[in-house]
C-alpha cells in the first residue's frame, strides 16, 4: 500500500477528536494537523502512516510520545521529520519498511528499537538526531543506507549484525562520539567514507576486501583510500593508494598538511571539502580532480596543479577564501562552473591558451580579484568566455593581459 497521500484520499478522510486525519478505510494515517498534540496512540487497524504524517520542521509541534499499534506495516518518508521533542517510539514487529528521512532531526529521541522485521535502514532514517546514543541494529538488516545516521553526534558504540552487506555513502557521518564499531565479514560493499568526521573511532574489522590500515579504510582491491578517521595535523598518504576517494579527508579540522604520492591517479569529489589544509601540491601522476574536491579549505593558502590535469571541475576551489594567486597550467581546456566562485582573497589567476571553455560563474564574487594574465593572442576569446562586468573592471585596471 502507497504511503503517499492523494488529493481524493484527504478529501474524504476522516479526522478524529486529536486532528489527526485517516483515510475512510482507516487503513492510513494521512496527516495530523494538530501542532499542539503532545502524545497519540494511533487507532488500531491502521496498516500505513504516510508520509510527512507529524512532520513538525516547518510549523512547529509538541509531540512527544507517540504508540504504534500492531497493525502498522509501513511507515512513510519523513514521518516524524522535524520532531523535535519526540522522546519514546515503539515500532512494533509488524513493521517491514521504515521510509527515508523518517526521523530526520528528531534531536530528543535518545534510543530506538528497530524489529526484527526490517530488513534496510533507509538513507537518513535518524540523520541530526543529535541526541541518539544507543541504537539496536537487528539480524534482519542487510542494508544501511547513505547519510542514515548522519549527525547522530551522541552515539558511541554500534554493532553491525552479521546480516548486513552494504553500508551507504556517508552512513556514520558526523558521529562525533562514536568510538568504536565492528564491521562484520558479511560486509561487502562500503560506500564513500561512511566515517566522514568520525576522528574518535575505533574500527574493528573481519573484512577481505576492505582493510584498516592505522586511521585508513582502504579498499584493497581498487587500491581507494575509503576513510580517514586520523586527528593530526599532517599526514602522508602512502604509496600503494592509487585513488584518493570522495569525502577521504572532508571535514577534518586538524588536518593542514597533506602529502600526496606520485600513486595517486584520481582525487574524487568532495575529497578535501573543509579540511584546515594550508598547502597542497597535486603531483603529475593526478590526471583527474573530482567537483568540489577541495570546497571550503578556508585555510588553504597555495595550490599546485599539475600539467597533467586537463579540466577543472566545477566547484573545485569554490571558498577556498585564503587562496591569493592561481596558476592554471597549459594542459587545461576547460573550467567547470563556480570552479573557483568566491575566493575573497583572490587577487590574480593566470589563464594559459589553452582553455577553451570556462563555466558559469567561475569566478563569481571574487571581488578582489584585480589581474587576470592571458596572452595578448588570446583576447578575443577570453573575452567571450569572461562575464562582461568581470572584463570590463579588469579592463578598467588595465590587469587583463601582458606582464605585470
Amino acid at each position: 500500500m502507497s504511503t503517499l497521500t492523494t488529493d481524493e484520499e484527504f478529501a474524504a478522510g476522516i479526522k478524529d477528536e486529536f486532528g489527526v486525519v485517516y483515510s475512510a478505510d482507516g487503513l492510513k494515517l494521512l496527516k495530523c494537523e494538530n501542532t499542539d498534540l503532545i502524545e497519540y496512540q494511533i487507532k488500531d487497524g491502521t496498516e500505513v502512516i504516510c508520509d510527512w504524517a507529524f512532520e513538525e520542521e516547518f510549523r512547529g509541534g509538541k509531540l512527544q510520545k507517540i504508540t504504534l499499534p500492531d497493525t502498522v506495516v509501513s511507515i512513510g518518508e519523513s514521518v516524524f521529520c522535524g520532531c523535535h521533542h519526540l522522546q519514546q517510539i515503539n515500532i512494533p514487529d509488524s513493521v517491514l519498511n521504515i521510509g527515508k528521512n523518517a526521523f530526520e532531526c528528531c534531536s530528543a529521541l535518545n534510543q530506538i528499537i528497530i524489529p526484527h522485521s526490517i530488513t534496510s535502514i533507509n538513507e537518513l532514517t535518524f540523520f541530526y538526531c543529535l541526541n541518539l546514543r544507543q541504537i539496536n541494529i537487528p539480524n534482519s538488516v542487510t542494508t544501511i543506507g547513505n547519510s542514515a545516521f548522519c549527525n547522530c553526534e551522541s552515539l558511541q558504540n554500534i554493532d553491525i549484525p552479521d546480516s548486513v552487506t552494504s553500508i551507504g555513502d556517508c552512513a556514520f557521518e558526523r558521529c562525533s562520539s562514536l568510538q568504536q564499531i565492528n564491521i562484520p565479514r558479511s560486509v561487502t560493499q562500503i560506500g564513500e567514507n561512511p566515517f566522514c568526521g568520525c576522528d574518535k573511532i575505533n574500527i574493528k574489522s573481519e573484512l577481505d576486501r576492505y582493510v584498516v590500515k592505522g586511521k585508513m579504510l582502504i579498499d584493497n582491491i581498487e587500491k581507494r583510500l575509503v576513510a580517514y578517521f586520523g586527528c593530526e595535523e599532517s599526514f602522508s598518504i602512502p604509496d600503494y593508494v592509487t585513488t584518493i576517494g570522495t569525502y577521504s579527508f572532508a571535514y577534518n579540522n586538524t588536518l593542514q598538511q597533506i602529502e600526496i604520492p606520485s600513486s595517486i591517479k584520481t582525487i574524487d569529489s568532495l575529497a578535501f571539502r573543509e579540511c584546515k589544509l594550508q598547502a597542497v601540491s597535486i603531483p603529475d601522476s593526478v590526471t583527474f580532480i573530482g567537483n568540489a574536491a577541495f570546497i571550503a579549505c578556508f585555510s588553504l593558502k597555495q595550490i599546485t596543479i599539475p600539467n597533467s590535469i586537463t579540466s577543472i571541475s566545477d566547484n573545485t576551489f569554490a571558498w577556498c577564501r585564503s587562496l591569493k594567486e592561481i596558476s592554471i597550467p597549459n594542459s587545461v581546456v576547460s573550467i567547470g562552473a563556480n570552479a573557483f566562485e568566491n575566493i575573497e582573497s583572490l587577487t590574480k589567476i593566470t589563464l594559459p591558451d589553452s582553455v577553451m571553455s570556462i563555466g558559469n560563474d567561475a569566478f563569481s564574487n571574487c571581488w578582489h580579484l584585480q589581474q587576470i594574465v592571458i596572452s595578448e593572442n588570446s583576447v578575443d576569446k577570453f573575452k567571450k568566455m569572461l562575464p562582461k562586468e568581470l572584463w570590463h573592471r579588469l579592463c578598467c585596471l588595465k590587469k587583463v593581459f601582458g606582464k605585470e
